[in-house]
């Protein structure tokens, strides 16, 4: 299982905070079960939470088996596939304190947020350390 930090915007955060989102939809993906941190962009400006995602699927093969059900059901993923390429489900999301980018830009020299996602695995290991000590979780698991 890979981890990664994945740039998120406020709009779309608030309705994974909230339990409305089942899937995350992009263009790119990593292949495998991921573990998820989020950082949310203006005007939060932070790493915010935690989520286990899915492996990715191919959103042709969703149109493949599901789009010949209904044509609403073809339709809807036609919209996504216009944007995107992959889905992954979201298995669970755990909100977290927050670490401000100020904090992670003043501990962690060079700091960027990502503007999809990188692999922290691959980071250094001052990241990793900030996310498994840094965070704590606000609520119980959903």
């Amino acid at each position: 299982m890979r981890t990664i930090l994945l740039s998120f915007q406020s709009e779309w955060y608030e309705k994974l905070v909230a339990g409305k989102m089942k899937f995350e939809y992009r263009m790119v993906l990593p292949k495998e079960e991921t573990i998820v941190y989020f950082y949310v962009s203006k005007p939060i400006m932070a790493i915010t939470g935690v989520a286990h995602f899915g492996a990715r699927e191919l959103l042709e093969d969703w149109l493949e088996s599901y789009g010949k059900k209904n044509t609403e059901t073809k339709k809807r993923i036609q919209n996504y596939m216009a944007d995107c390429k992959y889905a992954a489900r979201i298995y669970s999301y755990q909100e977290t304190n927050a670490i401000k980018l100020q904090q992670l830009r003043k501990d962690i020299k060079g700091f960027a947020p990502p503007r999809m996602y990188y692999f922290i695995d691959e980071t250094e290991d001052l990241l990793k350390q900030m996310l498994l000590s840094g965070l704590h979780f606000l609520n119980a698991e959903i």
